[in-house]
């Protein structure tokens, strides 16, 4: 029962370091990165597999110009299940200016990194209390 309490404790662990490390590298990026305004222009819907069979997840495709004057077209790295902005919508992305491919919706991701975290600090308490009560 220990080595599974353990176990349990160090996954809950490793999760809440990668949602730190996620969340930390996302907002340098956002803070580092040259922040523009970007038009969606298609929202890509993705049939997605869950415990009530199946979903859909919507996924912004935005464009933008970059400071070298490049226009640069892109998907969105997070989907939601319902449409979180329409075709035509402004929005501000951040680019990398050495690579405007690199880029993304600004604020996108956030709450994945939280929800990540939370659900390793439930494994890492879950692990840490049959640990003392074991």
């Amino acid at each position: 029962m220990r080595v599974f309490a353990m176990a349990f404790a160090g996954l809950g662990g490793t999760i809440m370091m990668f949602a730190t490390w996620e969340g930390l590298r996302r907002r340098r990026q956002e803070r580092t990165g040259q922040q523009v305004r970007a038009k969606i222009v298609e929202i890509i819907v993705k049939t997605s597999l869950g415990r009530g069979g199946s979903g859909y997840q919507h996924f912004p495709v935005f464009e933008f110009v970059a400071a070298d004057g490049r226009s640069v077209r892109r998907q969105s790295s997070f989907g939601n299940g319902t449409p979180t902005y329409s075709v035509g919508d402004e929005i501000v992305v951040w680019h990398d200016p050495a690579d405007p491919e690199q880029c993304d919706i600004v604020g996108e991701g956030r709450v994945f990194a939280l929800l990540l975290g939370l659900l390793g600090f439930i494994f890492l308490g879950a692990g840490a209390s049959i640990l003392a009560f074991a």
